[in-house]
């Protein structure tokens, strides 16, 4: 995610066209590597976004069989 906080709630025109930065000054509108090519400018901050783990499903109990005697 890009960041520049003095760019809150503002729409930019960029070479990758218009994106917006939300009143926080994130902009999600633009792919991994256009990010890191406005990253690279003074001003601008690339934040890595924490993604949501899935819930742990509930683990189903093994039921264990005696294995056979020979």
């Amino acid at each position: 995610m890009l960041v520049n906080k003095a760019l809150a709630g503002k729409l930019v025109a960029t070479e990758f066209g218009d994106i917006r930065f939300d009143e926080e000054g994130k902009c999600k509108d633009l792919k991994a590597d256009q990010e890191k090519k406005l990253g690279a400018l003074p001003g601008f901050e690339l934040v890595e976004e924490k993604k949501a783990e899935p819930k742990a499903a509930p683990k189903a109990a093994a039921k264990k069989t005696p294995a056979a005697k020979k």
